[in-house]
């Protein structure tokens, strides 16, 4: 009996490497990433990204309940960047989300929305009440409040590996 156990381990040993190498490997796509990469707007925009679980809102409007669902698997594409915040948008034509850094944090980008009469983003993470607010209408979130960004690690690599380095300077 003793026997048939070492193939039977090495076979689950295999398969436990095979599925972890199809899976996708994803990293907190943190602002030290961002400044040691030196990565600017357009290369952010080149870059495919993540929320880190899914989000969901919805707004009770006359005609019904109206929902915006970003699903953590769905790949976006930054659309705006500024110092300390990045919008993504996951559909073509969808919502562009927003998400901010988090200096607590190790410098992640949460899941962040526009308030009604204050200046720039805000984490729904630190919000006491967790309201997404897309084209001024209020979406009670439902979950997802603490989504942060991620990045793609193969993505991330191959667009390191294929950007141009500098020549450097000749006398």
């Amino acid at each position: 009996m003793g026997r048939y156990r070492k193939p039977a381990w090495i076979a689950v040993i295999a398969l436990l490497l095979l599925v972890s190498c199809a899976s996708p490997h994803r990293q907190s796509f943190l602002n030290q990433t961002r400044v040691n990469l030196s990565l600017d707007d357009e290369e952010l925009k080149q870059l495919p990204f993540y929320t880190s679980t899914n989000v969901l809102v919805h707004y009770d409007s006359p005609s019904g309940t109206q929902a915006l669902f970003f699903p953590a698997e769905t790949p976006g594409v930054v659309t705006a960047v500024g110092p300390d915040w990045l919008q993504v948008r996951f559909r073509e034509g969808g919502a562009e989300v927003p998400f901010v850094v988090d200096p607590r944090v190790y410098g992640a980008y949460y899941v962040a929305t526009e308030l009604p009469g204050q200046a720039g983003f805000h984490r729904l993470k630190d919000l006491p009440q967790k309201i997404f607010y897309y084209h001024s209408t209020p979406y009670q979130v439902i979950y997802g409040a603490d989504a942060h960004l991620e990045v793609d690690d193969q993505a991330l690599q191959t667009f390191l590996e294929e950007r141009i380095p500098t020549e450097g300077r000749r006398p």
